[in-house]
């Protein structure tokens, strides 16, 4: 992705999001689509169906209000790595 890359609401929006197999899929607003492999979201991945389905998606970003974690749309169109979740270094810490 180029260094003046500028995410645009319009077209970088994200409007659906799909598990299929390991991965989770993010469409945009333009059609196109973003997937990750679920491992590298070990809270996304031990999730059940339900905290899976109860999504929102805003204009930057795909959040699961039950799992309090989401996904940065920009972050995965940059093709930044996923960083630690919260449960996971509050475990580790304490």
């Amino acid at each position: 992705m180029p260094a003046d890359f500028e995410y645009t609401y319009e077209t970088d929006r994200p409007v659906e999001v799909v598990f299929d197999g390991g991965s989770v899929t993010v469409t945009l607003a333009d059609g196109r689509r973003i997937s990750n492999p679920l491992a590298w979201f070990p809270w996304l991945e031990r999730a059940n169906a339900a905290q899976r389905a109860n999504v929102d998606l805003d204009a930057f970003s795909v959040y699961w209000p039950d799992l309090d974690e989401g996904l940065d749309v920009e972050g995965m169109l940059r093709g930044i790595g996923p960083r630690s979740s919260r449960a996971a270094e509050g475990a580790a810490s304490g």
